[in-house]
């Protein structure tokens, strides 16, 4: 019986595990939305060349990036459904980035402080 319930830790580690890569893959690809376009726009005012060659890599490189962000959300979801399915109960639940939570912030700053507090609980655990 040790041999199964050594199994089943093991395997909610592993979940959590995962599901914490995939917070910093999510964090990762946001960051770089946003420094992709001040690249390009900092590279087109450098060269001066022209400015549809610039655009163009602008959208593709968002385009790359959104399709890597919905990626790894719809991986941590199915991940979410195996461990219901199987019954593990482990301390990941919910999306990655909950457009509901998000929508009922008045600020950013207050997204962020919910944030730190999540982390600071989970460290505590």
């Amino acid at each position: 019986m040790k041999n199964y319930e050594k199994m089943y830790e093991q395997l909610s580690n592993y979940m959590t595990e995962i599901h914490e890569q995939n917070q910093r893959r999510i964090k990762i690809g946001l960051r770089l939305l946003l420094l992709i376009p001040t690249v390009f726009l900092i590279a087109l005012l450098l060269t001066g060349s022209n400015k549809v060659f610039f655009l163009i890599l602008w959208i593709l490189s968002m385009f790359l990036l959104s399709f890597y962000l919905i990626a790894v959300e719809y991986g941590d979801f199915k991940l979410q459904e195996k461990q219901k399915e199987l019954g593990v109960d482990a301390d990941v639940e919910g999306p990655l980035m909950d457009l509901n939570k998000l929508s009922d912030l008045k600020t950013i700053s207050e997204l962020k402080l919910r944030n730190d507090g999540k982390t600071n609980q989970g460290a505590k655990k």
